[in-house]
């Protein structure tokens, strides 16, 4: 069973990253074919860096959902389910103590899904700006040395990988408060359940 268990794990993991590597493949594609048909005005009006964001990082993370979120989505609301048919039809009072606990966490979860939101956007927009002087600075590095802006150069681009830090943290402060109050739920209530 133990080796029956592994090939299934291996075989699911392999299948979940050549899925959704296809797909990503496929996005990318989509994605430059859609830019390159867009007029110039749009091109003016857009920073090269958020270009560059929603082809890479936001491709990516749409990657990561289907070859790993979307099967542990599924799973969880398998096992959750299951585990509640199971603790019913075995012991009712024990599964009413520990039904307390599913809305509670899943109130939590949703409390943190409303306030990530705008940060993960802020996290992108100042990802997005860091590309856009990136990009600036490489694509006008001869006009840059020739009037000897370096200097302003750097400035500008430290302050914007500052900003992007600042919002990172502030998404992982979130982060480190979020998972011990989970675990600290979970834990009263399997002290509950003993």
């Amino acid at each position: 069973f133990a080796v029956l268990r592994g090939v299934f794990s291996f075989l699911q993991a392999f299948w979940a990253e050549k899925n959704s590597q296809a797909v990503a493949y496929d996005i990318r594609n989509e994605l430059y074919a859609k830019i390159q048909s867009l007029s110039f005005s749009y091109h003016d009006k857009n920073q090269t860096g958020q270009l560059m964001i929603r082809a890479t990082d936001d491709v990516e993370k749409v990657r990561l959902f289907i070859g790993q979120g979307l099967l542990q989505l599924v799973g969880a609301v398998i096992l959750l389910t299951r585990t509640i048919i199971i603790l019913f039809s075995t012991n009712t009072t024990l599964a009413w103590t520990a039904m307390p606990i599913l809305p509670v966490a899943l109130v939590l979860f949703m409390f943190f899904g409303i306030v990530s939101q705008p940060l993960f956007a802020k996290v992108q927009e100042k990802l997005s700006a860091l590309n856009t002087v990136l990009q600036e600075n490489l694509a006008g590095v001869k006009v840059i040395k020739a009037f000897t802006r370096e200097k302003e150069q750097q400035t500008k681009f430290r302050t914007a990988a500052d900003d992007t830090m600042k919002q990172a943290i502030t998404v992982a402060r979130l982060f480190t408060f979020l998972f011990p109050l989970v675990f600290m739920i979970a834990n009263l209530g399997q002290a509950a359940i003993l």
